[in-house]
């Protein structure tokens, strides 16, 4: 079903439609199997809910940046490009602001990973250019670990045993599913 099909289902909704998914909702709540007609219209009631939320979601997003940007840029002081700043407002409520810098490393062109090469030149740079060099370049950067899944994955006949080394150290969580409406091709 295209996105637009599926947002038609929502300028649809009828009397008749909204019973029809509280008679589907009462049978899963009851229990019941449903028919496959039944599963498809809550299946697609679901997905337009989900649809429609989501838009709602990104504009609230957007706009809720926006004011915020805008306020901190009417509101506080434009020479203080990072810490925590108070705007006093009525009745003794006052508006906290936050400004931050993000850090990060420069990236490697080609991969578009982060550029491990530079960072090291740079920290060897420092080790030879201070007597504390060595000491600040070792605590300088902390280097987190990640669990490489394309190597993880191959551990497996002959290399079993050490996939059940690293596993022990592994530690797996549910994520969040993400959910796409995929148009059919030549549309």
């Amino acid at each position: 079903m295209s996105a637009a099909a599926v947002a038609s289902v929502r300028r649809d909704v009828t009397a008749e439609y909204l019973a029809n998914i509280a008679r589907i909702k009462n049978l899963i709540d009851s229990g019941w199997p449903l028919t496959p007609e039944d599963h498809k219209t809550y299946g697609y009631f679901l997905l337009a809910e989900w649809q429609e939320t989501e838009a709602v979601l990104a504009r609230a997003k957007a706009t809720e940046m926006d004011y915020r940007k805008q306020f901190v840029a009417f509101m506080s002081d434009p020479k203080k490009n990072k810490g925590t700043e108070y705007v006093q407002l009525d009745n003794g409520y006052r508006a906290k602001i936050v400004k931050k810098l993000n850090y990060g490393f420069v990236k490697d062109e080609a991969s578009g990973k982060v550029n491990k090469a530079a960072i090291d030149a740079a920290l060897t740079a420092i080790e030879s250019m201070h007597p504390a060099g060595a000491y600040i370049a070792e605590n300088l950067v902390k280097w987190t670990p990640e669990l490489s899944l394309t190597e993880y994955n191959k551990l497996t006949d002959q290399l079993a045993p050490l996939k059940a080394v690293i596993d022990k150290v592994i530690v797996t969580t549910d994520g969040a599913p993400t959910l796409d409406i995929v148009e059919p091709k030549g549309k």
